[in-house]
C-alpha cells in the first residue's frame, strides 16, 4: 500500500509517522486514515496500526480477530467484527471508546473527531461520544438509512428506501471440525428485511438471519453457502462462499485422565470429528492393541472410561476414528 502526505517520518507536527507504512505489511483489503495515525485492514481479519499513539490509537488489542471493517477517529479506531459488534480503543476523554450496551448487528462505522457512528442492518443509526453539537444524538428515530460517515462535528446519512441492496458478501472460509466457525452479510433497504440463508442451494432450517453461525462446525457443513435476501419491493442473492472444513486430529487432553470414583481409568480427549464411530485401543507393550470401547460418532470432545485398566501393571492407550 502507499501513503502520501505529512507524517512520511516522525518530527515536528503535523509529522508523526503515520505515512510512514511498516515494513512488510501486505494483503491489506482496507485502510483508514485518523488526525495523526492510520489503519490497515489485512484479508486475515487482523489490523495493523501505526502513527502517532498519544492516546493507546495505534495499541491494536491482542485479542482482536475476526473484523470485517476498520474506521479512524482523531485519536481513537473503531473495527467491526464478523459478529456484529464493535471494539474501540484509544483516546476515551468524551466517550468514544465507550460502545453504547447492547450495540450489535452493525454492518459499517465510521469516527469523528471525538464521536463515533455506527450503522446497523435494520437501517437505523447509533452514536456516543462528544456531543457539543448534537453529532451524538441519535433519538430523531431516523430509519432506512443505507450508508454514514461522520464528520469532525457532524455526521451524513444516505437514505435507502428501495430494493435490497448488499454492502457486504459471506466470504470464503477454512476451519477444522469441531471449531467454531460464521458466515454473514450486510444488506440494506426498506424494512422489513428476511434472510434465508442455502447451503448448496438448498435452504438451511432456521438460519434466518444476517449471521450463519457455528459453535462446533461439522465435516458435513463443507460446501457453498448463500443468503438470500428480501423485502417488499424485490429479493436479492448474495454471492457465493465456500466454507472447507478440515478433519481435525483426536489428541488426549494433558491433565484429563485420571480414577474415577468407582476406582475407574478415565480419559478426556478433543478434536473428534465427528466422522465416525470412536475406537479406544489398549496396549500393555506398545506393539499388541485391542479394542476396548468403540463410541458412536462425536465432534467435539469425548470422554472414556477403561473399568479393566486395574488389572495390568501398566497400559497405553490410542484412539482411532472410523
Amino acid at each position: 500500500m502507499l501513503a502520501l502526505g505529512a507524517g512520511t517520518s516522525n518530527g515536528p507536527a503535523p509529522h508523526y509517522s503515520q505515512s510512514a507504512v511498516p515494513t512488510g505489511l501486505s494483503n491489506v483489503i482496507a485502510v483508514a486514515g485518523g488526525a495523526y495515525h492510520s489503519l490497515a485492514l489485512k484479508s486475515d481479519g487482523s489490523v495493523v496500526a501505526w502513527g502517532w499513539n498519544s492516546s493507546g490509537q495505534t495499541n491494536v488489542p491482542a485479542f482482536l480477530s475476526n473484523v470485517l471493517a476498520i474506521a479512524a477517529g482523531g485519536s481513537n479506531s473503531l473495527a467491526l467484527k464478523s459478529d456484529g459488534t464493535v471494539v474501540a480503543w484509544g483516546d476515551n476523554t468524551y466517550g468514544q471508546t465507550l460502545i453504547p450496551t447492547g450495540l450489535s448487528n452493525v454492518v459499517s462505522i465510521s469516527g469523528g473527531a471525538a464521536h463515533c457512528v455506527a450503522l446497523k442492518s435494520d437501517g437505523s443509526l447509533a452514536a456516543w461520544g462528544l456531543s457539543t453539537d448534537g453529532q451524538a444524538d441519535v433519538s430523531n428515530g431516523l430509519t432506512n438509512i443505507m450508508a454514514t460517515s461522520a464528520g469532525a462535528f457532524h455526521n451524513l446519512a444516505l437514505f435507502n428506501i428501495g430494493p435490497v441492496a448488499f454492502l457486504r458478501h459471506p466470504k470464503n472460509q477454512t476451519v477444522f471440525s469441531g471449531s467454531p466457525s460464521s458466515m454473514d452479510v450486510a444488506a440494506l433497504g426498506a424494512q422489513p428485511l428476511t434472510y434465508q440463508w442455502q447451503f448448496n442451494n438448498t435452504n438451511l432450517p432456521n438460519a434466518t438471519n444476517a449471521i450463519l453461525a457455528f459453535s462446533n462446525t461439522p465435516l458435513a457443513a463443507s460446501g457453498d453457502y448463500r443468503c438470500i435476501v428480501s423485502n417488499a419491493l424485490s429479493t436479492a442473492t448474495s454471492s457465493k462462499a465456500k466454507l472447507t472444513v478440515f478433519r481435525s486430529t483426536p489428541q488426549f487432553i494433558a491433565g484429563g485422565s485420571g480414577i474415577d470414583a468407582y476406582g475407574n481409568f478415565t480419559l478426556a480427549l478433543s478434536g473428534l470429528s465427528g466422522h465416525g464411530s470412536s475406537i479406544l485401543l489398549a496396549s500393555t507393550n506398545l506393539l499388541d492393541w485391542e479394542s476396548v470401547f468403540t463410541n458412536e460418532p462425536v465432534l467435539g470432545t469425548l470422554f472414556l472410561t477403561d473399568s479393566n485398566r486395574s488389572y495390568f501393571p501398566q497400559r497405553f492407550y490410542r484412539l482411532r476414528e472410523e
